[in-house]
Formats: C-alpha cells, structure tokens, sequence
C-alpha cells in the first residue's frame, strides 16, 4: 500500500464516520481519542474491526476516523462500513471477503415482521380459546349459526322448527 492515505465514509443510520486509512502498526484513533477509550465496550469493537479482522489487516494499517451523530452501535458500524469501502478502495479483490461483513446499505433495515401461519389462516390465542370455554388441548369447533361452542342450541333448533 501506498503512503498517501486512503478516504472513504461510512454511514448507518444517523452516524456518519469519516475513514482515513494508511499503511502502519494498527493503531486506530477516532475523534482524537484513542479507540479503545471512545469504544469501551468490547462488542462495539468487535464490530468496528470486523473488515480488518477478516482481510488480515487489523495490525498492518492504521486508522483515523471522525465520527458525528447516532449511537454507539450506529457509530460502530458506520465505522464498519468506512473502513470495509477504505480496504476495497486499496484492493478491489478484497471485495468478497467484504461482502460477507457489510451488508448493502441500500436494503432498509428489516425491522420485528409479524409472524404469521401459512396461507394467511388466521389463530386463535390460547388466552382467547380458554376465555371462550374451550380449554388448552379442546377441539376447534366450528360456530354453528345458531349458537356458540360451550352454549347450548336454543329449544327452536333442537325441534327443527
């Protein structure tokens, strides 16, 4: 690698992370600050490192980043993304080692999607079938027309009149 210093920006969400990458010892630096001491919890590091983790990298390049906006999880993986788009800026062959860490960024985040039986049939919640005198493990009896399940048929239905 070159000594000029490679640039690329990383975002998720609202967190934008500005990447500088260039050959070193592996020392990041983010804001500043050191990177253990602006990320101190060990999974958010886990996920900054990912790229340079996979591609070898992690010790032979250093990193400065400026980060702004979002959380600390949305800032981690800004700073992901910064650094995978960097490494694939130095060596395009690095792209499907990459692809494995980054996802597209154009895909919206897939949020909790309602869980639903095949062929849209709709369930009754075992809350609602004890509530309706049917206990856990009762068969699943049709509503006849002229009464429910647990109420006796009116006198009517029963003479066939």
């Amino acid at each position: 690698m070159a000594q000029a210093r490679i640039y690329a920006t990383g975002k998720r969400k609202t967190a934008v992370a500005r990447v500088y990458i260039k050959a070193g010892a592996g020392r990041i630096t983010v804001n500043g600050r050191e990177f253990e001491e602006y990320f101190p919890v060990l999974a958010l590091r886990a996920v900054a490192t990912q790229p340079l983790v996979l591609t070898g990298k992690r010790t032979l390049v250093d990193v400065d980043v400026n980060i702004g906006g979002g959380g600390p999880m949305s800032q981690a993986e800004s700073v992901k993304f910064g650094i995978a788009k960097a490494l694939q800026i130095e060596n395009p062959e690095l792209r499907t080692q990459l692809k494995r860490a980054v996802p597209d960024p154009r895909r919206a985040d897939q949020g909790a999607e309602k869980v639903r039986p095949a062929g849209g049939a709709e369930t009754v919640p075992v809350l609602q079938a004890v509530s309706r005198g049917r206990g856990e493990g009762a068969p699943n009896r049709a509503i006849s027309r002229r009464g429910r399940p647990g109420n006796p048929p009116s006198s009517s239905f029963l003479s066939g009149g």
